[in-house]
């Protein structure tokens, strides 16, 4: 129930799965609520969303219940969208790109400032901080989150400039941790061996 009545409801949910796996018979559907316009605004590969009828909207017999249209969707990494989502509605790259890092890690207040352009130096001192910390295998399962969110990003066809710099920025961070924690440094990104 909406104890605003002034707040603006959502106009659609969308019901975001994945691909079909040979090994998982159902797939799991999660609901989100959205604005069509905030979707649409930022989402190039998607269909115009239908309206929703005026009458289904606000029954008349109940005020309080409020029914949408559901938009089903089939995101390569069904797990990424909610960090999409908030970056499309709020627009905080900063706090995407924090979201990618493992929970707990130092902010890194020098590559937060130059998302857009990091230098080698600021991303290989992160980066040592965090192979110094996690194994390579936890740096890889951080690195596949990154993945999974470019992979949506790049079905939707979302063309932000601050996203993309976010994803590039973490993709480098990763690499280069995973190059220093396993001894490899010739495959440091932008780095010299």
């Amino acid at each position: 129930m909406m104890q605003d009545p002034s707040a603006v409801v959502p106009s659609h949910m969308l019901a975001i799965y994945g691909p079909p796996t040979p090994s998982v018979p159902r797939r799991k559907v999660t609901l989100y609520p959205v604005h069509s316009v905030v979707i649409a605004a930022h989402c190039s590969k998607l269909p115009p969303f239908a309206q929703a009828a005026a009458s289904a909207s606000l029954p008349a017999a109940n005020p309080q219940i409020h029914t949408i249209p559901v938009r089903p969707i089939c995101l390569p990494s069904p797990p990424t969208y909610p960090r999409l989502a908030s970056f499309l509605y709020t627009k905080q790259a900063e706090a995407l790109f924090m979201s990618l890092m493992p929970p707990g890690t130092a902010q890194p207040t020098s590559l937060l400032g130059s998302l857009s352009s990091p230098s080698d130096d600021d991303v290989l001192k992160y980066s040592k901080i965090l192979a110094g910390t996690y194994t390579p295998q936890a740096l890889l399962q951080h690195a596949l989150v990154v993945y999974g969110l470019w992979q949506n990003v790049s079905v939707l066809g979302i063309f932000d400039d601050e996203l993309w710099a976010v994803l590039d920025a973490a993709w480098k961070v990763f690499l280069t941790a995973i190059a220093v924690s396993t001894g490899n440094t010739a495959a440091m990104m932008g780095q010299k061996a």
